[in-house]
């Protein structure tokens, strides 16, 4: 009868550690998830207070982006213009949510533009 004791007590000490490891691979999985949102795309990335969406669109076709998704098919001196043209109506630029665990394969040109300052 004692031997029978501790088997239960060894298969409930092996459930809840078997538990315990599924519960904390189940919340790491969680945590690399919710940190690999994608960034945003470069129209969001712009604020001025009263803009719309569409007004952000417009201004930043007018300011020489093409893509104003991601912007990735100028290059540099282009970049640099349209960034001056918006500053100079009135936008500011949110580089924040451009970080490691999102910016990968080919994304928006911020993502190259913040993560090569650190190099």
């Amino acid at each position: 009868m004692l031997f029978s004791a501790q088997k239960i007590n060894q298969k409930t000490r092996m459930k809840r550690i078997i538990s315990l490891l599924l519960t904390s691979m189940l919340l790491q999985a969680c945590t690399l998830i919710a940190g690999s949102k994608p960034p945003p795309y470069i129209y969001e990335a712009w604020h001025k207070s009263g803009a719309t969406k569409d007004l952000v669109k417009a201004d930043m076709v007018e300011c020489g982006y093409r893509d104003v998704m991601m912007a990735n098919d100028l290059v540099k001196t282009e970049t640099d213009k349209a960034e001056i043209c918006m500053k100079r109506r009135g936008y500011t630029l949110d580089e924040s949510r451009y970080l490691p665990g999102n910016c990968y394969g080919r994304g928006p040109y911020l993502c190259n533009k913040v993560w090569e300052s650190v190099k």
